[in-house]
């Protein structure tokens, strides 16, 4: 009898630290793609999301593509605007358009019913907290390495 009621004690402690382990990581951002992102704007209204997408940092135009194509043929529908909060990411918009054109990775709140400048895109990511160049420098030296390795120079 006491060899079962240890067990059922360790057995709710371990499902008690799972439960509040739970409502800690309830804080992370959602990892979720750009296209599921503006398809299922429901889905992710108020939630704090990361997302990755090709940056546009401009004078009414902030603002997080699917693709550079997306950006070159102004198909805004399939971007967000994106709202940085420049103090918290301790930068500059200035700085942050360096990275024009190439990814970012984003974190933020998504709205969907902002829509940004003239209501041209789909939903927002406002208060932006994280906004880093994607791949990150290290990640792109590796896959670099890898694809330039030998078995990737050798033909067929």
């Amino acid at each position: 009898m006491i060899m079962i009621l240890k067990f059922i004690t360790l057995s709710l402690a371990i499902l008690f630290s799972h439960i509040s382990i739970g409502v800690a990581a309830s804080d992370d951002p959602i990892n979720i793609s750009l296209i599921n992102l503006i398809a299922s704007p429901n889905d992710y209204h108020g939630k704090k999301v990361r997302v990755i997408g090709v940056s546009i940092i401009e004078f009414e135009g902030d603002s997080l593509y699917l693709s550079r194509e997306q950006v070159l043929n102004g198909v805004t529908k399939n971007a967000v605007w994106i709202t940085p909060n420049y103090e918290v990411l301790g930068t500059t918009e200035k700085k942050l358009a360096e990275n024009n054109g190439g990814y970012a990775l984003v974190e933020g709140i998504f709205n969907k019913d902002n829509h940004g400048h003239m209501g041209l895109f789909s939903g927002s990511i406002d208060n932006i907290t994280r906004f880093q160049p994607w791949p990150a420098e290290e990640i792109k030296n590796k896959l670099t390495k890898r694809l330039s390795g030998p078995a990737n120079s050798a033909g067929p």
